[in-house]
């Protein structure tokens, strides 16, 4: 022990006790780290992730978080997003340009005033006329109906 200066250390130890001690004897250290690691001084009640969640299904009814979808996939997501981008690119820039500005948040008013239409219902027939033109490219239904000039 004195070749390999254990003494000190030991010395060291017994002058700095901290909650790390594995001895059985208590010190102020080792009790106020447990007071803070149990909270058992908090001024409120504390509660843990799972109670949480349990009261949260129960106010609302139900699980709070929805299952994954089984058929969403990285590689569905991918195929969608190139279909997406094949079909912009086909279309004319004003049409780009207003879908670009409805993503970004503008208001049908907001988009009229900044490319031209001389009314709100202008650009919203537009959207309804690009959203049917997405239909038609991709085969699936998304909601958009057909004006009766298109049916004749």
């Amino acid at each position: 022990m004195e070749e390999l200066n254990f003494y000190e250390v030991i010395k060291i130890a017994r002058e700095n006790p901290c909650h790390e001690d594995f001895s059985k004897n208590s010190s102020t250290q080792k009790r106020d780290f447990l007071r803070k690691w149990n909270h058992s001084r908090a001024k409120t009640e504390v509660l843990s992730l799972e109670s949480l969640q349990q009261d949260a299904e129960n106010q609302q009814g139900g699980p709070r978080w929805e299952p994954s979808d089984p058929e969403l996939s990285v590689e569905k997501i991918a195929v969608d997003h190139l279909i997406a981008e094949d079909f912009l690119e086909q279309l004319n820039k004003k049409d780009r340009r207003i879908l670009e500005l409805r993503h970004l948040g503008y208001t049908y008013s907001e988009i009229a005033g900044k490319l031209g239409f001389k009314t709100h219902s202008a650009v919203q027939k537009r959207i309804q006329s690009i959203g049917r033109s997405f239909e038609a490219y991709t085969g699936m239904k998304l909601g958009f109906e057909t004006t009766k000039k298109e049916k004749a």
